[in-house]
């Protein structure tokens, strides 16, 4: 049933297999002067200019992202987030049709159009800013990669008030979005996520297309020991602890000491350290912080362990979760994660201690066969769902649907 090798298989632009390098290494070795640009175009507001690469030019993209891949040598492989290889891809995807792109930071908010683009896509607020100054031709396109502003922050608002009365601490907000009406400003929506993330926003009329997120890995299924790996759990992770819901996982496994947790991202925090002082001591909560997906470590943690697990109060779709697939884990999450669980993994009805503590103690006594079966099922529909072709073939139909409209 189960592939015997368990050799990671790393992500190239052509997905060739080579062998997986780590990125603290990637970032040690770029150039200072790289560095330097890259936090000169963020502050400057710069713009990056990417040529077309077609022998006839057809117009000219703005494109609203993030300019961080663009302005280092392997910067579109970076593998701590998917949105550096995305963003890429789907500027090369207009370059190649024989269009100019020109990249700017989303949050960029003080650049002005000098020229007559046919295109802009933006992912958040600044397309409302923008869409005034742009031509009456040029098609407006929204890359929604979160929730609903308004659902993220009234969510993590929540969160906030819940840990106050919890542990008596307030926690400064963490990933708070800009209020925008950029949606009603646009002529295509694209959105990561599921229908639940859709159902966030209120959008009637413009055409939607959903785009599947991609992962910044893959990994051939393993065989472990389903006995032992079966009470073990990994919490892999962005920034954010009480938006993530690591308070809740943290108070959850503090009371289950036979169940393991094993924290595996940006978690750290010195007001989250003091206050959680005593449940992230606990013998069975293992700090790990930020791990590199392609180590021996990390190797380790999956063939050890069954399920990932995450309380994220507001997604677009939960990138770590879907790694967590590709690695063979079983996804235990919030609706709010934006994730599918369909019949291999576990949608919790609320992200409240009892209902955590609750599904964390069934799953972990489920037969080791049935976890077996799970494991595999999980492991195949983040394959088939969330790869880099996918995300590849999903965008460039996208843009040849743009292209027939215009005609």
């Amino acid at each position: 049933m189960f592939k015997k090798n368990l050799r990671l298989q790393s992500l190239t632009e052509n997905n060739a297999t080579k062998p997986p390098h780590l990125e603290l290494q990637k970032l040690a070795s770029m150039k200072i002067t790289e560095i330097i640009r890259r936090i000169s175009f963020r502050i400057n507001n710069r713009v990056v200019h990417l040529p077309h690469a077609n022998k006839i030019r057809k117009g000219g993209v703005l494109f609203s992202y993030i300019t961080y891949p663009f302005l280092t040598q392997n910067g579109c492989n970076l593998a701590t987030h998917t949105n550096y290889w995305e963003a890429c891809k789907m500027a090369m995807e207009f370059q190649k049709r024989g269009y100019d792109v020109d990249v700017i930071d989303s949050e960029n908010t003080i650049f002005v159009p000098e020229k007559k683009y046919d295109y802009i896509l933006d992912i958040h607020a600044n397309l409302e800013r923008l869409a005034p100054l742009l031509p009456q031709h040029c098609k407006k396109i929204l890359f929604l990669t979160t929730s609903h502003w308004s659902f993220n922050n009234l969510a993590e608002e929540a969160r906030l008030r819940d840990v106050e009365k919890r542990r008596g601490v307030h926690f400064p907000s963490e990933r708070m979005l800009l209020p925008t009406k950029s949606e009603h400003f646009a002529d295509y929506i694209l959105y990561l996520g599921n229908s639940f993330t859709f159902s966030t926003y209120n959008l009637l009329t413009t055409k939607a297309y959903n785009i599947p997120i991609s992962t910044t890995f893959t990994f051939l299924n393993p065989n472990k020991n389903w006995t032992t790996a079966r009470r073990g759990f990994v919490w892999i992770g962005g920034a954010g602890v009480i938006h993530k819901g690591v308070d809740l996982l943290v108070e959850s496994f503090a009371k289950e000491p036979s169940l393991t947790l094993q924290l595996c991202g940006k978690y750290e925090s010195t007001l989250f350290a003091k206050v959680y002082e005593t449940e992230l001591a606990k013998p069975n909560i293992i700090q790990h912080g930020t791990v590199d997906l392609g180590s021996v470590q990390f190797e380790n943690i999956r063939l050890t362990n069954t399920f990932v697990i995450s309380t994220s109060c507001a997604e677009g779709q939960s990138g770590a979760v879907i790694v967590g697939m590709h690695a063979g884990l079983i996804p235990i999450v919030s609706k709010e994660c934006g994730i599918n669980t369909e019949d291999f993994g576990f949608t919790l009805p609320d992200c409240s201690i009892e209902s955590i503590t609750k599904i964390i103690k069934e799953c972990a006594e489920m037969p080791a066969s049935e976890l077996a079966i799970r494991a595999e099922k999980s492991w195949a529909y983040a394959q088939k769902h969330h790869t880099r072709e996918l995300f590849s073939t999903t965008f460039a139909t996208f843009v040849d649907t743009l292209e027939a409209e215009r005609i």
